[in-house]
């Protein structure tokens, strides 16, 4: 509870609406329960944040996860993407993620995406977004404020300034 009033004073005191932040969590996090996340994520959602499942395919997986889990981004790990192009189990594992996600309504976001043929074919297997070196090296925390402030997101004081 305490993390959710301070995700959401952040976000307030910032000046970005809570519809355009993305919490990620790994599968690890969520995978007990014990802690109370499941119930933080649900009031975020209803305050408009959006909930990512981090490095999906690697853990803790669970299809009753995706299904009652308070999440609306699928984060699809690297390693099904690195052999995307010379795997027709890899391409299998993918399309069939991106089914399921559609079927309940989520995002699938490929991550680790460096080549064009792994874009290709992910945009053939109708995945929804994706991230990786191919469109931009990790970018250090001062180099996105600077990006954010150039763009006109947020308040100095939301970019870490």
């Amino acid at each position: 509870m305490i993390a959710s009033a301070i995700a959401l004073a952040t976000v307030q005191r910032s000046g970005l609406a809570p519809d355009r932040v993305v919490i990620e969590l790994t599968e690890t996090v969520l995978a007990d329960g014990s802690h109370g996340e499941v119930g933080a994520l649900r009031r975020l959602r209803d305050t408009g944040f959006k909930v990512a499942l981090d490095d999906f395919g690697t853990g803790y997986s669970s299809l009753s996860g995706l299904r009652d889990l308070p999440i609306d981004i699928v984060k699809l790990d690297r390693t099904f993407i690195t052999d995307l192009g010379t795997s027709s189990a890899a391409a299998a594992m993918v399309e069939a993620v991106v089914r399921l996600a559609d079927g309940l309504s989520l995002t699938v976001v490929a991550e680790g995406v460096e080549r064009q043929d792994q874009l290709d074919l992910l945009v053939e297997l109708g995945c929804h977004q994706v991230q990786g070196h191919l469109f931009s090296k990790a970018v250090p925390p001062d180099e996105v404020a600077a990006m954010l402030r150039k763009e006109g997101v947020g308040t100095s004081e939301g970019c870490g300034t």
